[in-house]
């Protein structure tokens, strides 16, 4: 059974290239552009990883972390960033986008998380 991925970024292109990635290597991807979006997903999925995507504004990136808490969502968050030093954030994975290898990168990650995640 394919696993559900829910990603969140404020850039379209990125989101649906973020996607196309993770759909081809088999998995399920909600892919959302707005809070009110990620709630609604939150709310109609069993989300089984989370990934945060780079371009959310600082205030973004809590309110999404706030809404995963208030929903009481135990899934893996796999935060991307775009500078040299991690933000601070309860991410529990993270990764940077600035380095060439990022799609395997990510790829490798995403299947590291959820084979450490049980059914």
């Amino acid at each position: 059974m394919a696993k559900v991925i829910l990603s969140i970024s404020r850039d379209h292109i990125l989101l649906e290239t973020r996607g196309a990635i993770l759909r081809k290597s088999g998995h399920r991807v909600v892919s959302v552009s707005d809070l009110a979006a990620l709630l609604e997903a939150l709310q109609q999925n069993d989300i089984s990883l989370i990934v945060v995507g780079h371009t959310l504004s600082t205030h973004d990136r809590d309110e999404t972390y706030r809404l995963l808490q208030e929903n009481d969502v135990k899934s893996p968050v796999i935060e991307l960033y775009a500078t040299a030093a991690p933000p601070k954030s309860p991410a529990q994975f993270q990764l940077a986008v600035h380095d060439r290898s990022f799609q395997s990168d990510l790829l490798e990650l995403v299947k590291q998380v959820l084979s450490e995640r049980p059914n």
